[in-house]
């Protein structure tokens, strides 16, 4: 995930939507280096990721069957779109003609694309996950929900046994999860 703008603080907050959560959780300590972690070691879908650690906060069953369904609908344009516009962005920050004054401007150009390419497929993801069936059970143990969906988005992903490689950077992320979901004003 590219490194959204930061914020200016309300004096009353709303419930979070899924990309005001997404951009949070992303800045909370920690939270981003073992997300590219993770999308580096594994092609991680990030935004994917956060949003079913999202939904799982947010009282929604997920499970593997409901991880296949928003990956299905997510990987076109994750393939198409957004990781094309994160390898040129990529590719930029070492070329050569970074030295000239006009290319820094544009490689933020192509950044500022890359997040709204993102921002898109959370808007998409967000309409899916309203879809997905309530959960009691996660709703009264809501930190014992995010983890374990997160684990499964990690095996999704990167296949059996990739989180248990990886269960520190996952455990992290969805402590991170847990905490902004529970503050007053996060997803009800």
């Amino acid at each position: 995930m590219a490194a959204a703008p930061e914020h200016g603080a309300t004096a009353t907050r709303q419930p979070l939507d899924l990309w005001t959560f997404l951009v949070e959780v992303y800045k909370l300590p920690e939270v981003a280096p073992a997300c590219l972690r993770l999308q580096e070691a594994f092609q991680l879908d990030v935004v994917l990721f956060l949003a079913v650690l999202y939904a799982a906060g947010r009282g929604r069953h997920v499970d593997a069957e409901a991880i296949a369904a928003l990956e299905a609908g997510a990987v076109q344009w994750r393939d198409e779109v957004v990781r094309p516009l994160r390898l040129v962005r990529s590719r930029m920050k070492a070329h050569p003609w970074m030295a000239r004054p006009d290319a820094p401007p544009f490689r933020e150009a192509v950044k500022a694309l890359e997040l709204r390419a993102e921002r898109i497929e959370a808007v998409a993801l967000e309409e899916a996950l309203a879809d997905l069936p309530e959960s009691d059970a996660a709703r009264m143990n809501l930190a014992g929900t995010i983890e374990p969906a997160g684990l499964l988005v990690l095996d999704h992903a990167a296949g059996p046994g990739a989180s248990i490689a990886r269960r520190a950077d996952v455990s992290r992320i969805a402590q991170a999860a847990a905490t902004l979901l529970r503050e007053p004003g996060g997803p009800a």
